[in-house]
């Protein structure tokens, strides 16, 4: 006899599968065409979608509650910071907050350097929050590309300062800085760079998209 598969009743741990696996329907619901790949905010809206539908089957009790949240201004370092997803979790007097920050970056998009940069900056507010936001449980950092250069290192540049490419690890404790005239103008709230309190690695998944490879990874902050 074996025993039921019962589920983690972990608050934390039922955000977590819920958001992982609607990346996996979501990119799956691209492969199969039954929505369209889009821009950012059509990236934001299916997967917000698909996470509460998600969180609805993870809730158990009477008396507990996930509410999914769009463009909530949480600020940070003096800065305003409007969140792409919030999942807040309600029950009784505990309130605890999810922090999910997207980012699409085609091919077709502006340079990758302001792609690389503006992933640092999210991933570093994202940081702060954990550290200092009340309520905040976890956040989560998702990017999303059509562009395998996002993937691969390079010898100079931005993206040589703020690498984020495949199997690079993001050091904690470590100040990272821009020296581009244009990357200082796209940082000027962050004049000191960017240090992070633990490390992040950087691993990208391969999906094939309408006949053209993507590539995604999942920071959990």
């Amino acid at each position: 006899m074996k025993n039921a598969n019962c589920i983690c009743m972990d608050v934390t741990s039922r955000v977590d599968s819920a958001i992982r696996k609607s990346m996996d329907i979501y990119i799956n619901k691209l492969m199969t065409k039954y929505i369209d790949t889009g821009l950012e905010n059509a990236f934001q809206m299916h997967l917000a979608e698909i996470v509460s539908k998600e969180l609805d089957q993870l809730t158990f009790f009477c008396d507990e509650r996930f509410v999914v949240k769009f463009e909530k201004n949480i600020p940070i370092n003096n800065n305003n910071d409007y969140i792409d997803i919030v999942v807040e979790y309600k029950r009784g007097s505990i309130l605890k907050q999810y922090l999910i920050e997207l980012k699409f970056k085609k091919e077709t998009d502006s340079a990758p350097d302001l792609g690389n940069i503006y992933s640092y900056i999210d991933i570093y507010n994202l940081d702060c929050h954990k550290k200092n936001t009340s309520n905040v449980e976890k956040c989560y950092f998702i990017f999303l590309t059509d562009y395998e250069v996002y993937t691969k290192g390079s010898k100079r540049g931005t993206r040589f300062e703020l690498p984020m490419f495949d199997c690079y690890t993001i050091k904690a404790n470590t100040t990272y800085t821009v020296t581009g005239n244009s990357a200082k103008k796209n940082t000027l709230k962050y004049p000191n760079g960017f240090i992070f309190s633990k490390d992040y690695y950087i691993e990208y998944q391969k999906a094939k998209i309408n006949n053209k490879d993507f590539w995604f990874y999942i920071l959990e902050i």
